[in-house]
């Protein structure tokens, strides 16, 4: 939205903005978002999840208290979309292997679920630790060039990724590569919870799903 449009009537653009929906207000838009952010149409897919990318202060803001049910689960649910689009942009699924002598194989697999922000965008990364309930936040504390230090809301343990991370991004699916990178992850947590990489097949098919991510890691 231009700094000199009306705020009060929002069109969502596309290639064919022409086709799109037209409404009157914030929170009709918002109800759009919530039903189409799954869309596999082009138009209303990316659109509607940008338009939550450029507003993201706007869901600090938004009213909790002495909300009904219906509208708790309604605020979730626009909480939970934006946490797929920011993964998006923000997240990643990592899997890297840490050498390790004491293991069989000497190395430990070692994955998790990361969202990186600067210290000015803190209050994001506590808003995803909030809504999951569980994971940590860490500083990555920078004295270099950069303006100000990172953070990492990391999720490591493997019952939490297999129990709340793993079937929150089924439901609420990636758009860009890193659906791909979540996929391999999937597989590889549940072959950790069936104890399969401890096994000579399950650790080789392991380390040929992680060498296919977007993003390899080797620990020494």
């Amino acid at each position: 939205m231009g700094d000199h449009e009306d705020p009060s009537t929002f069109m969502l653009k596309g290639d064919n903005a022409t086709n799109c929906p037209k409404v009157s207000c914030l929170r009709c838009l918002s109800k759009i978002w919530l039903y189409a952010g799954t869309s596999v149409d082009k138009i209303l897919k990316y659109p509607v999840l940008l338009w939550y990318y450029a507003s993201i202060d706007n869901m600090w803001s938004m009213p909790s208290k002495n909300a009904s049910g219906a509208d708790n689960q309604q605020e979730r649910l626009k909480t939970a979309y934006w946490i797929s689009g920011f993964t998006d942009g923000e997240g990643c699924f990592s899997i890297a292997l840490i050498r390790n002598s004491t293991t069989r194989f000497g190395k430990q697999v070692f994955p998790e679920f990361v969202v990186t922000q600067g210290a000015k965008s803190l209050p994001a990364l506590r808003k995803v630790k909030d809504f999951f309930g569980c994971g940590n936040i860490f500083i990555n504390k920078r004295y270099d060039n950069h303006n100000e230090h990172l953070y990492r809301y990391c999720v490591r343990s493997i019952s939490e990724l297999n129990m709340k991370i793993i079937p929150f991004f089924d439901q609420f699916q990636l758009y860009t590569y890193k659906h791909k990178d979540f996929k391999i992850f999937k597989t590889v947590i549940h072959m950790m919870v069936e104890k399969k990489h401890l096994q000579e097949n399950g650790w080789t098919k392991i380390c040929k799903l992680i060498s296919s991510m977007n993003r390899k890691k080797v620990r020494f």
